[in-house]
């Protein structure tokens, strides 16, 4: 059991019982809650911290960096408050026009859920603050494409259900896009969106994508991850899911989570299973592969 201190509790109750009869003058009332809310932190009382920078913020109807430490030591004692307190900033950052700020915050929320395995509100959260950012025009896009991406991941890897699949791939190839119309290497996007076709069991549309980001892009066909990733369609389609693991994991494609990994090949594993029981292999049966026309 955690023990306050119990002169800075005093203290701080007496600058709240200042602040409630100084109704009138808003900066005095904000300044009490303010320095009620400084020898709450000394008491190590977060909740009441809470209470009184949440205040602080209504009576002046505007955020600054008070908030921010205070959210800040209250992720080390309880997410939640922290979460009340960075909502109610970026929705005043917001107010005021300050996209960035809001943006970082969102940011802020979006790594608290992370942490606490909240995939799918952190995958919000990082969605939300990407478009703050694309908003603010000091900032270019593809300076957060990182966070577009780690929210379409989360959706995946807390529910790979068809949905989520499906946006997946639109968001690595949106991605693979523009960084091609940079000149930046984008084969590991490729070799997400061909592995996610085939996390769905869509033989076809995992090879129509190898070809079109072979004939869009001529230094990944030219690349050892476009014969690999061709490779990794023909094993899917011999049902060899131990020739498929060795071979996606030699590829050596970079996620931000390993539950990626794990989650795909779960899924190629059971469609894989499912298709050997079904329908007997046929040596006669062929596979999908770039150098072959179809």
């Amino acid at each position: 059991m955690m023990q306050f201190d119990d002169e800075d509790i005093i203290n701080a109750q007496d600058f709240i019982e200042g602040a409630e009869q100084a109704q009138g003058v808003q900066r005095y009332r904000r300044a009490l809650m303010m320095n009620a809310a400084h020898r709450f932190r000394l008491a190590q009382d977060w909740e009441s911290v809470t209470d009184s920078d949440l205040e602080s913020v209504e009576i002046k109807k505007e955020s600054d960096d008070n908030e921010t430490k205070a959210a800040g030591m209250m992720m080390n004692c309880d997410n939640i408050l922290a979460i009340k307190t960075l909502e109610l900033m970026g929705e005043d950052f917001f107010r005021q026009d300050q996209l960035f700020k809001a943006a970082n915050v969102k940011q802020q929320i979006a790594e608290i859920y992370e942490s606490e395995n909240a995939y799918l509100l952190a995958a919000k959260n990082y969605e939300e603050a990407f478009e703050l950012y694309k908003m603010q025009e000091m900032i270019t896009p593809y300076d957060r494409f990182d966070l577009l991406l780690k929210a379409a991941e989360l959706n995946f890897i807390a529910a790979p259900n068809k949905r989520h699949i499906m946006e997946a791939i639109h968001t690595y190839e949106s991605v693979a896009s523009k960084y091609s119309q940079v000149h930046i290497d984008a084969k590991e996007f490729y070799f997400k969106v061909i592995t996610l076709h085939l996390a769905k069991n869509d033989i076809a549309e995992a090879a129509e994508a190898l070809r079109n980001f072979g004939s869009s892009d001529p230094k990944f066909k030219e690349s050892p991850t476009y014969c690999s990733t061709g490779n990794i369609i023909k094993d899917f389609q011999e049902r060899s899911f131990s020739k498929f693991r060795w071979r996606y994991q030699k590829a050596g494609i970079k996620t931000m989570f390993e539950l990626w990994d794990t989650t795909i090949l779960k899924l190629v594993k059971a469609h894989l299973e499912k298709s050997s029981r079904c329908f007997p292999r046929s040596q006669n049966s062929r596979w999908y592969h770039p150098n072959i026309r179809y």
